[in-house]
């Protein structure tokens, strides 16, 4: 079936019982007014708040945003590119779970567009309500103008002609008999206040119904008469019951409703003297806190705009209303028509910018969690509005235009709380990161995994953000992973370069790795195989090379030697935003060598140590929100070295380390205590034919892993609506999912001479296997294979 729709042009209809003019019915017009006091126009003061100067969409975010506004029901909506409709969408704000209250004629429930929307609560009030209670009957349309109305808040994105400005909320209507608009202008009289009461009972028992169901309730009617030709005495003695219900005494200020009120249509109109109206000002409903302030806050008025942008000409402005009025599209809006099953509609007045405003609300109450107080979100919503250009006349425009894409995007800098209140310590989170040292493995990944990080803007309104997003890569990372496989077989068959250290005496000096490698040659050893991964001190290996300065303590012959070491590690590398290596450390040990055993077949060493970090813990590191990580670690390592005979000999290495730690100035907290491990195992063959040189190894190596241990977190995960601060305590443990194994299978010959002259020609082989690589559960498996062909110049000698 095809959407049909026809153009209309609304009269603000105008609340009454059996109603059919713009006046209310029978109602005598008023007598004479004071003169209304003019409102000079108050030039626009400097918005002291921020808004970054791009929405901030992801790729994913600008591609959806792009499909929703490229949709034909958006398209056919021109008000949702407006109000910037597609922006809060892309950022996965639809209304879902939001309830959005309306008092109007009724909805016409078997229409398409409101499918499953409605709350159970909805019906149609009786016009009689004694002391405030009304009976419901089932929700019906009383006359086509509350459909039409809930249309625009809440008709379902499925395809039709249009949809609703919040699609997914759900709709609790209240219906109300409502006259129709007049083309004559008729002011109600208040001067039979007891007149009105029965409508005003009504009005009591309509907000009780409510109740907690909502905070946002749309009113697209009103009575015509602009608000300055009326007292604060007047309206209460006429509308008391409704005024207190609309004031909510004795609820706080965070959850009482937010009231949404049509100014009226009352611009350019005549009434039966010929006089014109009067609409500098909203009517007399949609300006009750003119009377009452203690409305302002949770109270918005509408002005309707045109395609154009500019006021609509028909609009009534905002006038005394200012602070607490705002614009909004009303002009040509489509919406659903009762009884037709299927089709639509265009129409224009203050009825459709009003609704524009309570979906706006309602994207908000989704995109905050219901976590903002409701003043807080009226003057977010007024903070967000457009007051460029013609926007910044208050006394036409009030606060502005609309603009929800401002308004459901951070205001200013973001920051995370350190405390329970707003009010407390915080700290911005900008550059925040957390990297984790390969002894971590996914650790922290599977520790962030599905956490939400609640952070605040200068409204304090609260974003959440996933955790995973700050998880920053390690340049450094010691796991056998390809790029650092084929860094390290260069290495290895590039003699020392790397490693190299100068010997003083019994003093040797080099980089951090390079000294702990040195270490664990024989004496006068060159060969390169001997540097075999894992075999090496894990923990010199947590960070840059920096520097090493090794000295020999005690000696007694070849049998024994005691050497103390010290080592620093370079300060942070950073790369653009993202925390690569962090922090600094240093460290000493002493190690002890026991060889000579049995002939030279046996020899031991051992080695007991600490390493200082300052600012990360076993390698990992943080900064921004996070705050700050420090740790010692007190390490132990034990390498046995065994001949075999036929130039075969076996090594092993067990390695363990104890790291205390503390976490502070962010959301990590507490003494932290870490068990960490790494080890390996090989064979190692020289050939002892005379003129060969032949090598071969196998090693199978665990990196660094951690093995036990936790670390604390204390982290905001909403708040309030008064302002509280929700806190999550979460420990991330340190061990990692996997265990990463790696095997290594090498071969190294020289070439015979007559394979070429003028040098000697040396041929590397070497195959790599990772299983559960960078300690993680499952993952694939890694491999390797490399070949070199190296070619020795003899230097010619005189």
């Amino acid at each position: 079936m095809k959407n049909k729709f026809s153009t209309v042009f609304l009269l603000l209809p105008v609340l009454g019982a059996g109603a059919c003019g713009s006046s209310g019915g029978t109602q005598q017009p008023p007598p004479p007014a004071p003169p209304a006091v003019g409102v000079a126009h108050q030039p626009a003061e400097p918005d002291p708040l921020s808004f970054p100067g791009e929405p901030g969409l992801t790729a994913e975010q600008e591609s959806e945003r792009s499909a929703f506004a490229n949709s034909a029901e958006f398209t056919n909506q021109w008000s949702l590119a407006e109000i910037g409709a597609d922006y809060a969408y892309a950022r996965g704000y639809t209304g879902q779970g939001v309830t959005v209250g309306i008092i109007d004629t009724g909805v016409d429930s078997s229409h398409s567009a409101f499918a499953g929307k409605l709350h159970p609560g909805s019906g149609v009030a009786s016009s009689a309500c004694p002391g405030g209670i009304c009976s419901f009957s089932p929700i019906r349309d009383t006359g086509s103008h509350g459909t039409l109305v809930g249309g625009v808040i809440a008709a379902a994105r499925a395809g039709n002609f249009m949809h609703g400005v919040a699609y997914e909320a759900e709709l609790l209507m209240l219906g109300i008999q409502l006259g129709s608009g007049q083309p004559v202008y008729r002011p109600v009289n208040l001067s039979n206040p007891g007149s009105f009461r029965s409508l005003d009972e009504q009005g009591q028992g309509l907000y009780r119904r409510f109740g907690s169901a909502t905070r946002i309730i749309n009113h697209s009617f009103g009575y015509e008469g602009v608000v300055t030709d009326y007292t604060a005495a007047q309206y209460r003695a006429a509308f008391g019951r409704t005024v207190d219900s609309l004031i909510q005494a004795g609820t706080p200020d965070p959850e009482k409703i937010i009231l949404v009120w049509a100014a009226g249509n009352s611009n350019g109109r005549r009434d039966a003297q010929g006089n014109l109206a009067d609409a500098s000002s909203p009517n007399l409903t949609a300006a009750t806190p003119h009377y009452f302030p203690e409305l302002k806050g949770h109270f918005i008025s509408v002005v309707a705009t045109g395609p154009d942008g500019s006021i609509a000409s028909y609009s009534n402005r905002c006038g005394v209303a200012a602070d607490y009025c705002m614009a909004a599209p009303g002009s040509r809006i489509h919406g659903p028509v009762a009884g037709s099953g299927g089709d639509y509609r265009s129409a224009s007045g203050t009825s459709l910018a009003t609704p524009q405003v309570a979906g706006a609300l309602a994207l908000m109450e989704e995109a905050f969690r219901g976590q903002l107080g409701s003043t807080e979100m009226v003057s977010r919503l007024f903070a967000a509005a457009d007051k460029s250009g013609i926007y910044a006349n208050r006394d036409i425009y009030g606060q502005g235009l609309l603009d929800i894409e401002k308004a459901t995007r951070p205001i200013g800098a973001t920051s995370a709380a350190l405390g329970h209140s707003l009010d407390g310590p915080a700290v911005a989170v900008q550059r925040t990161a957390i990297a984790a040292g390969p002894a971590w493995g996914d650790a922290l990944q599977r520790g962030l995994a599905g956490r939400e990080l609640a952070v605040f803007d200068s409204l304090n309104a609260p974003f959440f953000v996933p955790m995973a997003g700050f998880h920053a890569p390690w340049a450094l990372d010691g796991g056998l992973r390809m790029d650092r496989w084929f860094a390290r077989f260069l290495e290895r068959g590039a003699g020392n370069p790397l490693y190299a250290a100068a010997a003083a005496g019994a003093l040797t000096v080099s980089s951090a790795a390079g000294v702990a490698a040195s270490l664990d040659r024989d004496e006068g050893e060159v060969s390169s195989w001997s540097r075999t991964p894992g075999l090496t001190n894990a923990w010199i290996g947590l960070g840059t090379r920096g520097l090493g300065i090794a000295r020999e303590i005690l000696a007694a012959g070849e049998r024994a030697r005691l050497r103390a070491v010290f080592f620093v590690q370079n300060s942070a590398i950073t790369r653009g935003d993202r925390l690569t290596a962090p922090g600094r450390a240093r460290g000493a040990f002493l190690g002890f060598d026991l060889g000579g055993l049995r002939g030279h077949e046996l020899a031991f060493s051992a080695e007991l140590g600490l390493l200082s970090e300052s600012e990360r813990l076993l390698g990992a590191g943080a900064r921004g929100a996070y705050g700050e990580l420090a740790g010692n670690t007190w390490f132990t390592r034990l390498l046995m070295k065994r001949r075999l005979g036929g130039g075969l000999e076996m090594r092993a290495a067990a390695q363990g380390g104890y790291t205390a730690g503390e976490a502070g100035h962010g959301l990590l907290r507490g003494r932290q205590r870490v068990l960490s491990s790494a080890y390996s195992a090989g064979l190692l063959w020289r050939s002892s034919a005379p003129g060969r040189s032949d090598q071969a190894w196998l090693v199978v190596a665990q990196p660094l892993r951690n093995e036990s241990g936790d670390l604390q977190m204390d982290y905001p995960a909403g708040r309030t609506r008064g302002g509280g601060v929700l806190r999550e305590t979460a420990f991330l443990a340190a061990a990692p999912s996997g265990r990463q194994t790696d095997m290594a299978l090498g071969f190294e010959t020289r070439l015979p001479s007559a394979f070429g002259s003028g040098g000697q020609w040396r041929l590397r082989l070497e195959a790599w296997r990772s299983l559960e690589p960078g300690h993680v559960r499952q993952a694939r498996p890694e491999n390797a294979v490399f070949l070199a062909l190296s070619r020795e110049f003899a230097k010619n000698r005189p």
